[in-house]
């Protein structure tokens, strides 16, 4: 399971056994240029202008077990947020 191309024509993926079963629930989070104003977080001065990937969720099956799992591409330490 593949999302589109996003920064640096890079995919998130997920690859899982015949024993996992692929649910239905799968999708990308994207927010809309015009929302991207209202995203704030405490402390960080630089404005939101959209994830350079997506995040992407996946949901799955193992026996009597649904779960989903979410991959995210982080930016981390403190140099990034005070550009």
């Amino acid at each position: 399971m593949f999302t589109d191309k996003g920064g640096n024509d890079e995919r998130a993926t997920y690859f899982y056994d015949t024993k996992v079963k692929r649910l239905q629930l799968n999708g990308e989070l994207a927010i809309p240029p015009t929302y991207h104003r209202h995203i704030k977080i405490a402390g960080v001065k630089r404005k939101f202008t959209g994830f350079n990937r997506n995040p992407f969720i996946g949901t799955f099956s193992f026996k009597n077990t649904a779960f989903m799992l979410l991959n995210v591409h982080l930016h981390f330490g403190s140099n990034y947020w005070q550009h």
